[in-house]
């Protein structure tokens, strides 16, 4: 799944006119920083992006802000 994410996010930058929420962005680069900080290990891009999800929505209701 991170290799999708990472595509998924190659893919919004050639393509300015469809860019995704501020949220996914979040998620994704979290996701990404997950995946960096264990070394780049494959296997746990559910994993991380499931918890980046968590932290983003949790950091969005704390600031009031609809998740």
């Amino acid at each position: 799944m991170m290799a999708n994410a990472r595509g998924w996010l190659k893919q919004r930058r050639r393509s300015p006119a469809a860019s995704p929420a501020p949220e996914q962005q979040e998620i994704a680069r979290l996701a990404y920083e997950f995946y960096e900080r264990r070394g780049r290990v494959e296997g746990y891009a559910l994993d991380d992006w499931l918890k980046a999800e968590a932290i983003v929505k949790r950091s969005a209701r704390r600031q009031g802000a609809p998740a």
